[in-house]
């Protein structure tokens, strides 16, 4: 999936992607501020737990 759409949205100044790789910021932290009003839109959901295979699943 691409997401660069929303990144561009809920970020005050995106990463800039070219060729598929984005600069990494020079300032410090993370290098992004995000946009808290835009996140609101987008609350977060919780989904159900899932069984995740185990070694003892495979096999013949």
């Amino acid at each position: 999936m691409n997401f660069e759409a929303r990144g561009r949205e809920i970020a005050v100044a995106p990463f800039e992607v070219d060729h598929g790789y984005i600069r990494l910021p020079s300032t410090p932290g993370l290098g992004i501020a995000l946009r808290e009003d835009v996140l609101l839109r987008y609350p977060g959901r919780e989904f159900p737990l899932r069984e995740l295979p185990t070694s003892e699943d495979e096999g013949p």
